[in-house]
């Protein structure tokens, strides 16, 4: 069973990938305490829309504040630093018209 986590997008300059923050809630066990750990994962987004003549992003289908669940890629990384495909956009923010 794939790893499938869920956060919000931070970034998406670069060319079919999106950076997502993941947030997890540890406890510290000698104090008692709960805490926040964030951890950005860089993600393949496959539905990218770029420029062939000057290789610039045009469009995003994953855009930065929205909600996203990613999944792990498996065995076999993306890239040197991707381990993760988006899987779907749980809320989207409001598009500007």
């Amino acid at each position: 069973m794939p790893t499938i986590l869920q956060g919000r997008v931070i970034s998406n300059n670069s060319a079919k990938t999106i950076m997502v923050r993941i947030c997890t809630i540890v406890t510290n066990h000698k104090l008692k305490m709960k805490y926040r750990k964030f951890k950005k994962i860089m993600t393949h987004d496959e539905r990218t829309m770029v420029s062939l003549f000057t290789m610039t992003v045009l469009d995003h289908d994953a855009r930065v504040g929205d909600w996203v669940s990613i999944r792990h890629s498996g065995f076999n990384p993306i890239s040197k630093r991707k381990r993760f495909f988006l899987d779907r956009i749980i809320t989207a923010v409001p598009r500007a018209v």
